[in-house]
C-alpha cells in the first residue's frame, strides 16, 4: 500500500505483529509501499486482524492485496535487502550473503523476519552511528525495543562487556535471540521480554529506538537505568516531534549533547547529568 513516509514505520510494525512471510518497506517513484506477506497456510485471521488494526488507525488507507506464490515473495523480498555499510564500522547483512566484508568493517548479520529493524531504515542506521560514536569497549548497553537485535547485536560486536535488549513483543525478542546466536554474541546479550521495571541499572549507553510517545513516557524510567555520565540516543520520530522528546527528557535530567538528520527522521542524543 502506498504510504506516507511519516506512516510508513507504524504502518510496517502493525503489520509485521501478523505478517508470517516477513514485512518490507520501498521506495518507489510513486511514493513509499509497504508490502507484507501472509502465508496462506497461515489463519486467515492474522491479516484480517492486522488489516482492521489499520483501518482505524488509518482510514484513509485503502491496501492492495492479491495472491503470490511462495517462490515469488522471497525472490523479491530478498533483493529489498542489500548488504549495507553504516557509519564507518559496521556493515550490515543478510544470512544469504556470503561474500567477506571489508576488514575495516564489523559484518552484523539481521535476518530480516518478523521484527523490525534491518538496519535499512534511517532511525536504524542513525542509532547505530549514534552507538558507534559513544561506546567505549567494556560498556553496559541497553536496547529498548530491540525489535530484530541489530542495535544490540552491533553494540556486542563493538565490544561491549553486556548488553540487554527489552521489547514487549515475545515475537521480537525470540528473533533478535535467534539473531544473536547467528552472529555468536548470546553469551553477551540477554534477550528480555517486558519493559523497564527500575530493576535494570546502571548502563552506560542507553538506546530508544522506539517512537516519539514512548520516549517520552519512559524519558524518567531511562534516567534511572543510568549511570551519571552515560549516553542515550533516543530515536524513532520525525523532526515535528523533537521539541517535545528533548523537553521530556530535560526534565528527566538528560543534557542535549547531539541531533541526528536523515530526511524527516531526527534521532536525539543526550547525556545523564
Amino acid at each position: 500500500m502506498g504510504v506516507s513516509d511519516a506512516e510508513s514505520a507504524e504502518v510496517a510494525a502493525i503489520l509485521q505483529t501478523q505478517a508470517a512471510g516477513g514485512t518490507v518497506i520501498e521506495e518507489t517513484r510513486e511514493g513509499t509501499v509497504v508490502r507484507a506477506y501472509f502465508p496462506l497456510e497461515a489463519s486467515p485471521e492474522l491479516g484480517a486482524g492486522a488489516l482492521s488494526t489499520l483501518a482505524h488507525r488509518f482510514p484513509h488507507l485503502r491496501p492492495l492485496d492479491r495472491p503470490l506464490m511462495e517462490k515469488e515473495w522471497m525472490q523479491g523480498w530478498r533483493s529489498f535487502f542489500p548488504p549495507v555499510p553504516v557509519g564507518e564500522r559496521l556493515l550490515i547483512l543478510p544470512p544469504w550473503e556470503h561474500r567477506r566484508p571489508p576488514e575495516a568493517r564489523v559484518a552484523v548479520v539481521i535476518d530480516p523476519g518478523p521484527a523490525f529493524g534491518t538496519g535499512h531504515h534511517p532511525t536504524t542506521q542513525m542509532c547505530l552511528e549514534a552507538m558507534e560514536r559513544n561506546l567505549r569497549p567494556g560498556m553496559r548497553v541497553l536496547d529498548l525495543g530491540t525489535g530484530s537485535g541489530i542495535l544490540a547485536i552491533a553494540a556486542a560486536l563493538l565490544g561491549a562487556e553486556k548488553v540487554v535488549a527489552l521489547d514487549t513483543d515475545w515475537v521480537a525478542t525470540k528473533a533478535a535471540r535467534d539473531n544473536a546466536r547467528a552472529n555468536r554474541v548470546l553469551g553477551r546479550v540477554s534477550m528480555l521480554t517486558g519493559s523497564l521495571n527500575g530493576r535494570l541499572k546502571a548502563f552506560d549507553l542507553l538506546l530508544a529506538n522506539i517512537s516519539s510517545q514512548t520516549v517520552i513516557e519512559v524519558a524518567h524510567p531511562l534516567a534511572h537505568a543510568a549511570r551519571p555520565g552515560a549516553v542515550l540516543a533516543a530515536s524513532g520520530f520525525l523532526a515535528n516531534s523533537l521539541s517535545a522528546v528533548e523537553h521530556a527528557l530535560g526534565e528527566a535530567g538528560w543534557q542535549p549533547m547531539d541531533v541526528l538528520t536523515s530526511d524527516e527522521w531526527r534521532t536525539l542524543v543526550v547525556g545523564r547529568i
